[in-house]
């Protein structure tokens, strides 16, 4: 539940250009400007998600200019937070590592989508300007398995074996979905 004075006061809206995350970077704007939350454990949010060919086309999921795009909005989003807030300095290994998460996102969706190999390890390598110094990342600050691996890679410029590291990722992750509708499907009958 969001209050109304807050959005109309600080200009907060959904992103029209945005396809998915809008509602993120929207309630990141939210939380920005808020002077206090409370948090609920109900279960008051139902997503429900269709597979379908247009779903490929209004989502960009095959367009890997639009994907980088999007995740440096939600990165830019969340970065935005903590510096309004005052926390990125507290909690800048956690910042930093909101970088790798952007890459892991990026890979995920362009991989999973059968993206040209050759256009993802183009964007890998095109040193972005918002890219925080990786070197000053620490491991031990790294939570994400995945991430853990995609900072080592990045540090050694090794962008095919990121892509290829993916690849594997994203076919082992179907594989094992497929696996569990199958078994899903036993039960039923």
């Amino acid at each position: 539940m969001y209050k109304r004075s807050i959005i109309r006061e600080n200009g907060i809206h959904f992103d029209p250009a945005m396809t998915y995350g809008e509602d993120t970077c929207f309630v990141l704007d939210y939380l920005g400007c808020s002077k206090s939350i409370r948090q609920i454990s109900a279960r008051l949010y139902h997503y429900r998600e269709v597979q379908d060919q247009k779903k490929s086309v209004r989502y960009g999921l095959e367009n890997v200019d639009y994907q980088w795009k999007n995740g440096l909005i939600l990165y830019q989003s969340r970065m935005r937070l903590l510096y309004k807030t005052g926390t990125f300095y507290r909690f800048h290994n956690e910042a930093d590592a909101l970088y790798l998460e952007r890459i892991r996102f990026f890979m995920n969706i362009c991989v999973a989508n059968r993206c040209p190999g050759g256009s993802i390890i183009m964007k890998l390598k095109s040193v972005p300007e918002e890219k925080p110094d990786l070197d000053k990342i620490k491991l031990r600050n790294v939570r994400h398995p995945a991430d853990k691996v995609i900072l080592l890679l990045l540090k050694r410029h090794n962008y095919v074996l990121l892509y290829e590291f993916f690849k594997w990722k994203v076919k082992i992750y179907n594989g094992i979905y497929k696996h569990i509708k199958t078994i899903g499907k036993g039960k039923r009958g």
